[in-house]
């Protein structure tokens, strides 16, 4: 009977004990402890996020012919102009590595990128660009220098919407074309986890889309009816963004 009594005393002593251990754990330095030897976050999952920023864009026209006439060369403008600019994203990510994370990303801004010059051969004649949507569609490649901080580079297609006009002298339409650009991009930022589910970015990106010739339209009753105006343009922009993570 002796030993039956001590082996339920120990039995009932070491069940008393696991209910109470975890218990302490909870509440003293062995909880620190816990935090210590937590699991990182991932970054693997995909997301969908807004943008705000600014926009550059640089153009180069000249004139090549003229409908009807021929080859008529003519220097028209060269122009910078900057604005606000804004949209979203959507990506996914996939951590392949404790340091390394690749994606995909598509994103989307929108904004009105404008401004007018005069005519270089012309000057009493105005050339006016704007810039509507950006797109672009990359890859993404990023180092974790901490768990929850990413440094990326990122490179793909973009593609740029555009509506430009030539203006007479007195400000009526001379003539006009709205046309898409496809080119490249690359760009790199950083972006750090704000929390399980929440990201926020800041990046550039450079876009290049070489040289177009472009069939304007000139306005009713006017000779000649069009012009191919060559346009080389490139687009940069500067973004600050959130990412809600849906993994």
């Amino acid at each position: 009977m002796t030993i039956v009594r001590g082996f339920l005393f120990a039995l009932t002593a070491s069940s008393t004990l696991a209910l109470l251990v975890p218990s302490a754990m909870a509440d003293g330095m062995p909880r620190r402890a816990a935090k210590q030897y937590a699991a990182p976050p991932t970054w693997t999952g995909c997301y969908i996020g807004g943008n705000l920023g600014a926009g550059w864009n640089r153009t180069d026209t000249s004139r090549v012919s003229q409908d009807g006439i021929g080859p008529a060369p003519a220097a028209y403008w060269n122009e910078t102009d900057v604005n606000f600019v804004g949209g979203a994203q959507i990506g996914c990510d996939y951590q392949f590595d404790p340091n390394w994370v690749i994606g995909v990303q598509g994103q989307f801004v929108w904004g009105d990128i404008d401004g007018s010059r005069a005519l270089t051969a012309f000057p009493t004649f105005t050339g006016v660009t704007k810039v509507g949507n950006i797109d672009t569609v990359t890859a993404r490649l990023g180092y974790l220098v901490s768990p929850v901080h990413l440094l990326y580079a990122k490179g793909g297609v973009a593609w740029v919407q555009n509506d430009d006009k030539v203006l007479l002298p007195g400000g009526g339409l001379s003539e006009s074309r709205s046309y898409t650009n496809t080119g490249w991009t690359v760009g790199g930022g950083t972006e750090w986890k704000l929390a399980r589910n929440w990201s926020a970015f800041a990046e550039w990106n450079h876009m290049e889309f070489g040289s177009s010739n472009e069939h304007f339209i000139a306005a009713p009753g006017l000779v000649p009816p069009g012009e191919i105006l060559s346009i080389k343009q490139s687009t940069d922009t500067v973004l600050v963004g959130i990412n809600f993570r849906l993994n």
